[in-house]
């Protein structure tokens, strides 16, 4: 063989050798790229499950939200009904005592306890008078 024959097929050699890694070097970074291409997709997975979990949990946040809201405000309702009722219901009885008060003072009328009046009534069985008056 002379040397360019040789000086070739060792060429030849080096460049398939060189060919072989470099073509299995690409078929690395081909399989890593497809790892990462299903590693991205897989995140974006999780991602848009993830999404939807946070979602469903602050639309159940704004339903309690609501509800609490509303229970707040029936609950405010309630109060305030009742302080108005309360103070319709003192006003009216200032308002009755106000009125016998009146009364027995336009009449000169005097009140007597339980005790005072079953007195009187004893006496009066003794004083005519007094008994015109009971």
């Amino acid at each position: 063989m002379s040397d360019i024959e040789n000086t070739y097929n060792l060429y030849k050699d080096d460049f398939i050798k060189n060919y072989e890694e470099l073509k299995l070097k690409f078929d690395i970074i081909i399989s890593n790229l497809d790892n990462h291409k299903n590693n991205i997709s897989n995140l974006e997975t999780l991602f848009d499950n993830k999404k939807k979990e946070l979602v469903i949990e602050y639309n159940d946040l704004i339903k309690k939200y609501d509800d609490n809201i509303t229970e707040l405000e029936k609950n405010y309702e309630e109060k305030v009904n009742k302080i108005r009722e309360n103070y319709k219901i003192k006003k009216n009885k200032e308002i009755e005592k106000y009125k016998i008060e009146r009364y027995l003072q336009d009449n000169k009328l005097v009140v007597l306890s339980q005790i005072e009046y079953d007195y009187l009534l004893e006496e009066s069985k003794n004083n005519k008078n007094l008994c015109k008056l009971l």
